[in-house]
């Protein structure tokens, strides 16, 4: 990130949000938007008692000094020669080693942009992680309750996401820290900001993805899980495209298998099986997306209530989900195979024989004859069985 600093264009974040001057005295304002000192004090001593950009009530007008940007500022604008160049990963290197700095200056919106944007290899990211005031504040600049801005809510959770894939001690720090406010990081899920939906599941799933079998155990105990459960069916239905699914399932798929007959219901209640079946019928997803749809399909057919809600919508589901049988990989053949059994088999209901319609209008008996022949386990070949031996009574003899 290194910038010109002769005839350049100045950067955003050099610039008063009143103003859009380059700011010589920046000043931090309580709801932690930084301005120039002039500008700001202008329109306090106008009788203004709200944020300019937030629009949030101030607690105080109180003006904090923002070193940080001003030494940004300063060193961009030093320079004479239009060679020079000032790389502003250095500037944040030596600050962030400066135990002087307030925090309410790193938290400052520029820096959190500045530094969620530098790549994962930077050297920068281990000082980061060694400072303890730093990332508490991190941590409460993401769980607030209080209005944030949500570039800066985006930029934290960025920066959040990046030192829990590159430390695993910091991984279970976020965790225990996300975990203990579960309603309100389940809030981020449903944020009104894209990035910020976007960036809270990414980091949901590295905390989901790196938790041990002890782990597991704990969050049996853990209350608040359904709150995640809604959020991410919710984030399901607005991000049921590309590769933006697949964090959302494995979430998912994690949840599920911590408290099984709860969660499964509140996923179900929230709509998830018309979604999955959405997911593989309208979106075209990859065959790794399809897996993992298959496999929570499965996991919910594991319940009644669950294989209920794909009765009711049979005449989409059998046909999307044998459509995936023997196609994919071994795991979506075996998924598959299950929810039918589960379906036909397991399943009685008033609707049953309008779901053993779907299944032999989709082709269901030659699929399953065919997954006899593959290369599956014991227990697929089993159920396939099962579903051939429900079905002789069509080439018994009278």
């Amino acid at each position: 990130m290194r910038l010109p600093v002769k005839n350049a264009e100045i950067p955003p974040y050099f610039r008063c949000p009143i103003s859009f001057e380059l700011m010589e005295d920046p000043v931090i304002l309580s709801s932690g938007i930084t301005y120039e000192r002039s500008s700001i004090q202008k329109w306090l001593l106008d009788g203004n008692r709200a944020c300019p950009v937030t629009r949030q009530a101030l607690g105080s007008c109180e003006l904090i000094p923002n070193s940080t940007l001003k030494q940004l500022i300063k060193s961009w604008s030093a320079s004479s020669n239009e060679e020079a160049i000032i790389s502003l990963e250095e500037v944040l290197c030596r600050e962030i080693d400066t135990s002087s700095v307030a925090i309410a200056e790193l938290l400052d919106s520029s820096f959190l942009l500045a530094l969620s944007k530098l790549p994962s290899g930077d050297s920068i990211w281990e000082r980061v992680g060694d400072h303890d005031e730093f990332l508490e504040a991190l941590f409460a600049t993401v769980l607030a309750e209080r209005a944030i801005q949500e570039e800066d809510q985006a930029a934290a959770l960025s920066i959040l996401h990046t030192l829990c894939k590159l430390d695993a001690k910091f991984t279970r720090r976020a965790f225990a820290a996300c975990f203990d406010s579960l309603k309100r990081f389940a809030r981020l899920l449903t944020s009104s900001s894209k990035t910020v939906r976007t960036n809270a599941a990414s980091l949901l799933e590295t905390l989901l993805s790196s938790l041990s079998a002890h782990d597991h155990r704990q969050m049996r105990d853990i209350d608040g899980l359904d709150a995640l459960i809604q959020g991410l069916v919710w984030l399901l239905a607005k991000n049921t495209t590309g590769d933006q699914a697949s964090p959302l399932l494995k979430s998912l798929l994690v949840l599920l298998a911590t408290q099984p007959t709860k969660l499964k219901l509140r996923a179900i209640e929230c709509g998830s099986p018309k979604l999955l079946i959405d997911l593989l019928i309208e979106q075209q997803p990859t065959g790794v997306i399809k897996q993992q749809t298959l496999e929570l399909l499965r996991t919910l057919c594991c319940c009644a209530e669950g294989r209920e809600a794909l009765a009711v919508d049979h005449a989409r589901a059998v046909p999307a989900i044998l459509g995936c049988v023997l196609k994919i990989s071994t795991q979506a053949t075996e998924h598959g195979t299950f929810i039918a059994w589960a379906l036909i088999v397991c399943h009685h209901s008033v609707g049953s024989h309008a779901v053993e319609d779907s299944f032999l209008e989709a082709g269901g008996l030659s699929t399953m004859v065919m997954v006899l022949q593959c290369d599956c386990s014991v227990s697929t070949k089993h159920r396939a069985g099962g579903l051939l031996k429900h079905f002789s009574w069509l080439w018994k003899t009278p």
